[in-house]
């Protein structure tokens, strides 16, 4: 799929089931997926198949080509350039103080690649998540605890780190600072069989 064009479905199945007044287990309770996953792919951290999207779109009441009329589809060039006054804030799940600014999603050889700067405020806050890939993370500013299942890991400045995302995770702002890391989400070949 190109680039944006996974992003942009996750965000119009959010929108459609927001307009319809549907709650995420109604809506997947319909579909016949669980809730959780239909969390993930409104909050594009993984990619439903195809038989499952069209059973997102179904459950929505929405046609097919009348789903896909508007989601805007990139054109196939090799470089891409991004001035950071396009780069348009957005939030995933419920939390309070996680500020994303999507950079590029690019999908290579069934590989999607997502890419993001992350802002936290102080004290933000947000349960631990999964996705369904690999995720690397790059600590711009600030300083952070990576929490990963019941390890903790305390990033800096200039550190990284690189995990399987499949893990349940989440970073927490104890500072009186922002932290700014930039993200970058693997979402492999084996989540587009979901």
């Amino acid at each position: 799929m190109p680039k944006d064009t996974i992003e942009n479905i996750g965000k119009k199945i959010r929108r459609l089931r927001q307009e319809k007044e549907m709650t995420i287990k109604e809506l997947a309770d319909k579909a016949g997926v669980t809730k959780g996953f239909v969390s993930r792919v409104e909050n594009v951290r993984t990619i439903p198949s195809l038989p499952v999207l069209l059973s997102l779109i179904q459950a929505l009441e929405v046609d097919v080509a009348e789903f896909f009329s508007d989601i805007e589809q990139s054109n196939s060039e090799s470089i891409h350039i991004r001035r950071k006054e396009a780069l348009t804030p957005y939030t995933r799940e419920d939390a309070r103080g996680f500020l994303y600014y999507s950079i590029f999603n690019e999908a290579i050889s069934g590989l999607v690649i997502q890419t993001s700067i992350l802002e936290l405020e102080p004290n933000s806050r947000r349960a631990q998540v999964t996705t369904d890939g690999f995720e690397y993370k790059y600590i711009l500013e600030g300083v952070v605890d990576y929490e990963i299942g019941d390890e903790v890991y305390t990033l800096s400045a200039g550190d990284s780190l690189f995990f399987d995302a499949r893990l349940p995770h989440v970073p927490v702002n104890r500072s009186s600072e922002k932290v700014r890391m930039l993200v970058v989400y693997f979402l492999t070949a084996d989540t587009l069989k979901h």
